[in-house]
């Protein structure tokens, strides 16, 4: 979903980008349920077999910095959403681990922040006059208890972390629309036009760990 900012932000800079991604499956080394598939319990066991292979191609192309989004809000298998802080940071270490082998900075963007659950689309077109029937406050859309810890993770790894919440949020409320662009296309994914709006700050956040030592 980041690729459009990610896009923007390399042409501005001379950065090459390349993308390396699989549907549902997330970098940092956890064992999720198949987003794709009905069956609820359906451990998504091929994630688990490409992520190794993906690192390594990224690693074989010797990247100046590898960019790793993050959505922690997926359930681990065998752990609910609240016991599963841990293993996300445990998965997000031995990921920036592997990554840092290369010589490369990493720097991890943290989660989008959550919408209410409904059609974001579907609810601006219903209330064109009213869109704050649509935004989710701030307080339920930012899972602080999970970012902070998945933050500190990603800092003792020796990675940057950047939290994105800002690029959503007021200190109150997570409107759906910002600048005259609808923000999320669904439930979860944020609209390539906003991607594409963000991009300054993308760049900001890359320059801010091309910085570390």
């Amino acid at each position: 979903a980041w690729l459009g900012a990610l896009d923007e932000a390399g042409k501005a800079n001379g950065w090459k980008i390349v993308m390396v991604t699989k549907t549902g499956c997330p970098i940092a080394d956890v064992t999720v349920y198949a987003a794709a598939t009905e069956v609820k319990n359906d451990a998504y066991l091929q994630c688990d077999e490409w992520r190794p292979n993906a690192l390594a191609y990224v690693n074989s192309l010797q990247p100046a910095m590898v960019v790793l989004p993050m959505l922690t809000r997926r359930t681990v298998v065998g752990m609910g959403y609240d016991g599963s802080t841990a293993a996300w940071q445990r998965g997000l270490g031995a990921t920036i681990d592997v990554a840092r082998t290369s010589g490369a900075k990493v720097l991890v963007v943290g989660d989008v922040p959550k919408t209410k659950g409904d059609s974001v689309p579907g609810c601006v077109g219903s209330h064109r006059n009213d869109l704050r029937v649509c935004a989710n406050s701030r307080a339920d859309a930012v899972k602080t208890a999970r970012l902070l810890p998945v933050a500190a993770t990603a800092v003792e790894h020796g990675a940057t972390y950047y939290d994105v919440s800002n690029w959503f949020c007021t200190q109150e409320i997570c409107p759906v629309v910002i600048g005259g662009i609808v923000v999320f296309r669904d439930e979860h994914h944020i609209t390539d036009t906003f991607a594409r709006y963000r991009a300054p700050n993308m760049a900001e956040a890359i320059r801010a760990a091309f910085a570390t030592r």
